[in-house]
Order: structure tokens, then C-alpha cells, then sequence
């Protein structure tokens, strides 16, 4: 297994490939995937597609 690191640039970012160049790391933004199943490691499935701060309407009882 082979560790893999994707960066997206700016356009107007003067780095060309081959060069050599110090990155700097917003940790909050990252996410971690399994390369073997795809999976996103660093989703909170628990609380995926909540806004925070509001709670969903109750449920009427049927």
C-alpha cells in the first residue's frame, strides 16, 4: 500500500509540477479516505446531514 496525498492549487499559484514546495494544512478541512473500500474516514455519520444548532420538527404520532 502506497500513501496518496491530493492537493488542489489556486490557478494562480506559481508552484509547476516537479517543484518542490511547503504545504501548510488546514486540519479541519481534511478528509481521510480507506483505500481499500472508499470509505470517508472522517465523516461523522452520527450526525451527517444535521445543521448544528437546529433540531429537526418533532414527529407526529400516528
Amino acid at each position: 500500500m502506497r500513501t496518496q496525498l491530493v492537493i488542489s492549487l489556486d490557478g494562480a499559484s506559481r508552484i509547476a509540477e516537479g517543484d518542490e514546495a511547503e504545504i501548510w494544512v488546514d486540519s479541519r478541512k481534511i478528509h481521510l479516505f480507506d483505500p481499500a473500500t472508499g470509505e470517508n474516514l472522517t465523516v461523522d455519520l452520527a450526525n451527517a446531514g444535521r445543521v448544528l444548532g437546529r433540531e429537526a420538527p418533532a414527529k407526529a404520532n400516528a
